[in-house]
């Protein structure tokens, strides 16, 4: 591979970490612990090195009212 595409997989590799990252919070709040759960995975399976998918739980307690 050379660097161009390389970068280029790097940073869409960044990215979709960040959004299966963002989904399993956001499923999480809304109380889908499964559903959040295999975006966090794929998070890690994607960047396993992106802290952010590694310790999700201090970020996915459901509020204590849902509003809508």
């Amino acid at each position: 591979m050379n660097p161009f595409s390389a970068a280029i997989h790097n940073d869409l590799g960044v990215v979709l970490t960040k959004v299966h990252n963002n989904l399993g919070i956001a499923l999480a709040r809304k109380g889908k612990l499964e559903d959040a759960e295999a975006h966090f995975k794929e998070a890690l399976r994607i960047r396993s090195g992106f802290m952010g998918a590694q310790q999700p739980q201090k970020d996915i307690s459901p509020p204590d009212e849902v509003t809508s």
